[in-house]
């Protein structure tokens, strides 16, 4: 183990200190670049296809021990093809789409269904006032020096 810290750390100090040679230009391609394009290829899909196996695989080789590992060791080849096959990941990011885009829409579907099905109020009528009497301040002279 420490040997093959000792040869990645002489890769990172070929790839830091002379990053203009041909050796750091292959070392880059090889742990950069190419490692850079696969995780990039990483969907959705996978990481909701990989996730529960993993659980499975945990749970069956915690609870069978040997011979679980063993069973797993034989369902391998079929689990790839059938992944590989089918293509059941681009399936899994369809269906989380719908169901996120369901889900949306469903909100704003039911509000408007509520509000058709209820009642519409008629608009009421607007009030209108009365016109009052002027105020009588201005009855005479004879009431303004009574003040």
């Amino acid at each position: 183990m420490p040997t093959v810290m000792i040869l990645l750390l002489a890769c990172w100090l070929v790839l830091v200190a002379v990053p203009e040679t041909k050796v750091a230009r292959v070392l880059h391609v090889w742990l950069v670049a190419m490692p850079a394009r696969k995780l990039d290829r990483i969907t959705r899909g996978k990481v909701i296809l990989v996730v529960p196996l993993a659980i499975f695989v945990a749970l069956v080789a915690w609870q069978l021990e040997g011979e679980g590992l063993r069973l797993l060791g034989m369902m391998a080849p079929e689990i790839t093809t059938f992944v590989t096959m089918f293509e059941i990941t681009t399936w899994l990011d369809v269906v989380v789409a719908a169901i996120t885009t369901a889900s949306v829409l469903r909100l704003r579907t039911i509000r408007h269904i509520v509000q058709a099905r209820l009642p519409r109020r008629k608009p009421r009528a607007r009030r209108t006032r009365k016109p009052r009497a002027p105020a009588n301040d201005d009855d005479g002279p004879e009431h303004s020096i009574a003040a």
